[in-house]
């Protein structure tokens, strides 16, 4: 109501998202915008993205805004906003590439997933030379855009696989990797000790995927995970450790067991802490009572023999 910023529409996000404005000067021109795309049917568009997070306009007027902005940012938005629509003409394509080959940072990025985004066969190229430059970029882009050619890639994915920093990122990675079908758990592995706690989850929660054999093989992989500063890390590897009867885990479900409290009686780590319990005949109270390196899981007929 007060100050440099008297008359604009805000954004609020329930997902604790930053607020941001909308980008246009006043709530006239902002109503007017929404009528305007009521009318034209645009906002029945299942690609017209949120109403008032982006810049309004043709593809043709966003590009002129685009050309006469002297900021960055906002240049950036107008090249964002061509993301919802229809198509674009083979004329924004060639300014799409020259924006590419002409810019760092922001304004390649967006380029390249405008293009991406309309055409795989043009970005492809650019893609494969991008990945040098920022690997996790590209793989956010190849699973919005490129997951039908991911074959081309596994190879690539394979023997160069980035340094993640970014959680969402890594998330797309294990997802190509697992739409591939190609054997990606010495991939996957070193990841279960990244220093990010939610790539370490991920990678746990990818290793669920594998058969019982193969996560036998690697079971002190799992025991780190049991062993994790981190609950939810805790969860993933209690999840992917589900129908597997390796003693070597009953101290460590011990352990855990050892640490619920009243407040978890109904949590999900003590659900998949009895889900893995279960295969030993035991549950998150009972394996307090037993030692741990003498327990031995009772076939069905050796309950008889007492009788």
């Amino acid at each position: 109501m007060q100050g440099e910023h008297t008359g604009k529409v805000v954004n609020l996000s329930f997902d604790h998202q930053l607020p941001t404005f909308t980008f246009e000067d006043n709530f006239l021109d902002w109503y007017e915008r929404w009528l305007d795309e009521v009318i034209s049917g645009k906002l029945s568009n299942r690609e017209s993205g949120w109403f008032g997070h982006t810049v309004a306009g043709s593809e043709k007027q966003l590009l002129e805004k685009f050309f006469i902005s002297d900021c960055e940012e906002y240049k950036y938005h107008c090249l964002e906003a061509l993301l919802h629509q229809a198509n674009i003409s083979s004329k924004t394509y060639k300014i799409l590439e020259n924006q590419y080959h002409l810019n760092n940072a922001d304004l390649k990025r967006i380029s390249l997933q405008v293009i991406a985004n309309f055409s795989y066969s043009k970005a492809r190229n650019y893609l494969h030379e991008y990945f040098d430059i920022e690997p996790e970029f590209v793989i956010k882009l190849l699973y919005w855009y490129g997951k039908h050619k991911i074959n081309e890639w596994i190879e690539i994915l394979h023997t160069s696989a980035p340094q993640f920093k970014d959680a969402q990122a890594f998330r797309y990675f294990v997802y190509l990797l697992e739409e591939s079908k190609t054997n990606y758990v010495q991939i996957i592995l070193p990841f279960t000790a990244h220093a990010n706690s939610e790539i370490r989850a991920t990678a746990f929660h990818a290793l669920g995927s594998l058969n019982n054999k193969t996560k036998k093989t690697i079971i002190n992989y799992f025991i780190a995970g049991l062993t994790d500063s981190n609950q939810q890390v805790i969860y993933e590897a209690l999840s992917a450790l589900k129908g597997i009867t390796d003693n070597r885990l009953l101290k460590y479900y011990q352990a855990i067991a050892n640490k619920i409290t009243e407040e978890d009686k109904y949590s999900n780590l003590l659900y998949q802490l009895n889900n893995c319990l279960i295969y030993f005949k035991l549950t998150n109270e009972t394996i307090l009572n037993i030692d741990t390196d003498t327990y031995i899981v009772k076939k069905w007929f050796q309950f008889w023999k007492k009788y």
